[in-house]
């Protein structure tokens, strides 16, 4: 059960990191390429003024870690965030699993018949991801326990209910072949375990029947004799 549940949980939360992760992958290049759009005229006209306007509002969004846009020949015109990440060397990230650094990297060109102008550079934190796929796993894991506790808790009481019961045979058994024919199996319940007890009960029913009719016949018999020996 154990085995099986880790398979169930682990299989469930591959699936929701996959999902998560895909999803957060989408987000990053849309993001990207929808300030890329808005910034495009602005960039075509060089006006540095309304892109750090764009620039500046981008940071609403609080995952935005930082944004870069370069000019055709690569040269920033324009860019905010963290200074630790504006100073790294852009790299963009393929995967999650990619990110080393807390920030997921993206790129998007600035294109117009298709001639490229500039390109836009920006990175979301996955602080946010990474926190929730924790919570599941730790949800997870405490639903995962608390399943394998109570499955403990009620194989022990069954085990034990199930101990007892055959022990009460046992004893039955041994009773009986002592010789106590009266002796009777406590029936609980109406499982397989105490019809086994009403079978044993009804056997040693008939034993005890059995064996007070064959006494019966021995002292009428053994009554019979000793009359003819005295009329001999």
């Amino acid at each position: 059960e154990a085995v099986l549940l880790a398979i169930l949980i682990w299989s469930g939360l591959s699936f929701m990191h996959a999902s998560q992760e895909d999803e957060f992958v989408k987000r990053a290049h849309t993001t990207a390429t929808l300030f890329a759009t808005t910034v495009k005229d602005a960039v075509l006209a060089t006006d540095t003024a309304a892109l750090e306007s764009f620039v500046k509002e981008t940071f609403k969004n609080t995952d935005v870690a930082y944004v870069r846009v370069t000019g055709q020949f690569g040269e920033v015109l324009a860019q905010g965030g963290g200074a630790e990440a504006l100073v790294r060397p852009f790299r963009a990230d393929v995967h999650v699993d990619d990110v080393t650094d807390g920030v997921f990297d993206a790129a998007v060109e600035i294109r117009e018949a298709g001639v490229v102008y500039g390109r836009v550079e920006l990175g979301l934190s996955t602080r946010e991801i990474y926190a929730v796929l924790g919570a599941a796993d730790r949800q997870s894991a405490g639903i995962a326990a608390v399943e394998m506790l109570l499955a403990g808790v009620f194989s022990f009481v069954m085990g034990g209910y199930l101990t007892r019961q055959i022990q009460g045979l046992r004893e039955g058994a041994r009773r009986l072949a002592e010789g106590d024919l009266d002796y009777r199996v406590a029936v609980q319940g109406k499982d397989e375990l105490a019809s086994t007890a009403e079978a044993f009960n009804l056997m040693a029913q008939r034993l005890c029947a059995l064996n007070s009719e064959l006494e019966s016949r021995v002292a009428a018999r053994t009554a019979e004799l000793l009359h003819a020996q005295q009329e001999l």
